[in-house]
Formats: C-alpha cells, structure tokens, sequence
C-alpha cells in the first residue's frame, strides 16, 4: 500500500462568531480552541486532552489559516498555535512562511515542528534542502526528543538528505519510537514487517504494530489493518473486523476505501446489506471523481435500490 498522502474533508466553524479575546492565558483562550480544533495534528503530545486530530490527508489548511493567524496575532509565543499556523501555510503552498514559523518554533524546541520542517524539506525542491533537512534532523536529535529518531529512520528506509538508503538500521529507531507510543513508527514498522523492509516479512508481527496505530488514527495502519483482517494474514480472517477498518479508514477521507465500503455495504459482506449506507459512501467516493462508485450509485438508483439523492 503506497503510504502517498490523500485529502478530502473540511471542518467548519465561523471565524467571525468567535468570542472577543478576553483571556491573557492562552490554554484558555477561545481563538486559540478554535485554532486547535481546526489544526491539531495526530501523535502531538501537546495537543489538548480529548481534542479530535486532523492527518494530513483530511486536513482544511484554508479553514485554518485565517483562526489560526487570529490567535497568533493575540498570542505571539503561543508554541501550539505557531506550528498550527505553520501547518496550514505547508498545506496551502505557502511554503516560505511555513518554513520560517516551523523555524521559530524550532528555535524553542517545539518537537512537532521539526518534523513539520523535515517533512516540508524533503518535499522541497530548493537546492539547499538536502543540507537544511540533515541540519534539522541534527538539532532534532541533538535536543533529546526520542521520536526524533523516526526522521532518521525513515531517511534510512528513503534514502532522504543524501543518506544511503539502509532499512535494517532503520527498523530498531521505528521500534524504539513505537515502543513509547509513537502512532506514525508503529504504522511504519508493521509496514517494514508487512513488506519485508529490512527485516523478513512477518504478518503477525505487522498486525502487532498495526493495532494500535489504527486505534490512534493512523490512516495507513487503518488501511493496511482492513486488508490482513479482511485476507487472514497474521490473523483470523473476519469480514466484520475487515469493514470496521475499512470504514475508519474511507473516514478520513480516501476515495478508494468508500468505494470499498460502499460496496460491502450493497452486498452485505462483513454485515447486514445497508443499501442506504452503501450510496452514502459511493457518493463521497463519486464526489472526488470516483468513476466505478459513480456507476454503481447510478444502478442502485435505476434499481430502485435508493431514490436519487439532491446532487444525484
């Protein structure tokens, strides 16, 4: 499974009917709530308690950036709020100001702002982003934070910042980060031990790291999970578990996954048929130009499976 970034989904919530700033403590701040519930990203231990974390993939930079200025402008030193606002410009394309507020942030050792910074580097077509890129990985490392660690790993599996690619040694840093919690090393180390990356492949051992980095959210364990549920590898095929991950996965936001549930849900494999639930996932699928679950919303409507919905 290609670990590419996909996006789809937008949070909503009104800027302008937000209440005047009226707080000189940030934690408690409305602008910087509301900057948090469109911006926090998954696996940062800053992020509030009980807060629901946007991927990549489902992140709406658009709807952000404006709330998250806001709160900057009210909270200068405001960390958290910082790499939010620094998130929404690498999701828009602003990639100068992005690159600058993940440096400041960096300057105060923010731990999710170096692998913002890392990540946008190594998608940087920039002549100096090589030596930008091991300079951060460098002060990244050097400043204690164990999951730090996962960047180097990673640039063994890739080959990032002129390293030569060694995936054996990357398998150790992924577990040491795993073992603290990490969502994105246990994702990436079962997906070393589904692939047989570095170490023999050992599908059991992937689901062990799959669990829970999908329980925490992680698209691809979600995904790659679904998958050994739903073919029996490393665990008991069952359908149920197979469509369970499947659909928390088509939650956040990838075509191909609603077209799959979709298409369990019109003929009832892992559960009852659910021919209402099976046009609602083709039609999220169909809106980002998904043909086949464009089609098969088409039949169930000439069917009379479903009556034809407001954008049918």
């Amino acid at each position: 499974m290609s670990r590419t970034l996909r996006s789809f989904f937008a949070l909503s919530l009104i800027a302008f009917a937000l209440p005047a700033q009226a707080t000189d403590n940030p934690e408690a701040s409305p602008l910087v709530a509301a900057c948090d519930a469109l911006a926090a990203q998954p696996d940062n231990a800053d992020n509030p308690p009980g807060l629901q974390p946007f991927p990549w993939a489902t992140f709406d930079g658009a709807a952000a950036l404006p709330v998250c200025g806001e709160a900057l402008a009210a909270f200068p030193d405001h960390l958290r709020t910082q790499f939010h606002l620094a998130r929404a410009n690498y999701k828009l394309g602003n990639l100068v100001e992005a690159e600058r507020l993940y440096g400041q942030a960096i300057k105060q050792h923010y731990p999710a702002a170096y692998f913002g910074l890392a990540d946008l580097l190594t998608h940087s077509a920039a002549p100096d982003a090589g030596d930008k890129w091991r300079a951060t990985v460098e002060s990244c490392i050097g400043s204690g934070i164990l999951a730090c660690q996962t960047l180097l790993a990673e640039a063994l599996v890739v080959g990032t910042g002129g390293i030569e690619p060694d995936p054996a040694k990357a398998l150790p840093l992924f577990e040491a980060a795993a073992a603290q919690g990490s969502a994105f090393a246990q994702s990436y180390a079962g997906w070393m031990f589904d692939e047989g990356v570095g170490v023999a492949e050992d599908d059991a051992k992937a689901v062990s790291y799959y669990l829970p980095a999908a329980g925490a959210g992680d698209y691809f364990a979600q995904n790659n999970l679904a998958v050994h549920y739903d073919e029996g590898k490393g665990v008991a095929e069952d359908e149920g578990l197979a469509l369970y991950w499947f659909e928390k996965a088509a939650a956040q936001g990838d075509a191909e996954d609603q077209y799959i549930v979709g298409g369990r849900y019109l003929k009832g494999i892992g559960t009852a048929p659910d021919f209402y639930k099976a046009a609602e996932w083709f039609r999220r699928a169909a809106a980002q130009g998904d043909a086949r679950a464009a089609a098969e919303l088409e039949q169930m409507i000439a069917d009379g499976l479903v009556v034809p919905g407001p954008a049918d």
